[in-house]
């Protein structure tokens, strides 16, 4: 019987481990998925940056003697 009891309480204290380890509880927890989303934002980033580049580039062909509209064209697309 007293074996029975050890294997209950024995039980009761791994499963109650496993429950608090198992995940965030709580609202102010991180949860663990937050690496996924900081290799969504650098996708974002790298599309701005070639859009950026793309915008240059044309600025550049059509205003190649002219730096002040050169720099009003970027800026208008929102590349400084």
């Amino acid at each position: 019987m007293r074996a029975i009891t050890a294997a209950g309480i024995g039980l009761t204290l791994a499963l109650s481990a496993f429950t608090f380890a198992a995940g965030p509880t709580s609202a102010f927890e991180t949860p663990a998925v937050s690496t996924a989303k900081q290799s969504f934002i650098t996708k974002v980033d790298d599309r701005d940056h070639e859009r950026c580049e793309r915008v240059r580039r044309e600025c550049r062909d059509r205003h190649h003697e002219h730096e002040k509209e050169y720099r009003e064209c970027v800026a208008r697309e929102h590349c400084d």
